[in-house]
């Protein structure tokens, strides 16, 4: 049993690691930064670049944004001030 939690999280660990396969100061290198850039940004990048080396180099510098920490945007507000 033991055996298997600890290959169970060996294989975590190598699927937690594969997102980002080059490091921070590559990434800058390449004109990526790592650290504000969001995976999305990679597919709108690959619609209008047509790069599967730029786009695989991107997504090696994005961050995924999880579910929860989207923000839904409006088209539009309007502010009502009462006096």
């Amino acid at each position: 049993m033991r055996s298997h939690l600890f290959l169970a999280g060996l294989v975590l660990l190598a699927f937690a690691g594969a997102g980002r396969a080059i490091d921070e100061k590559e990434c800058v290198e390449k004109g990526f930064q790592p650290d504000t850039l969001l995976c999305t940004s990679c597919k709108k990048l690959q619609e209008h670049v047509k790069s599967e080396e730029v786009y695989d180099e991107c997504m090696q510098c994005c961050t995924e944004v999880q579910e929860e920490e989207k923000v839904e945007k409006f088209a539009s507000a309007s502010i009502e001030v009462c006096s």
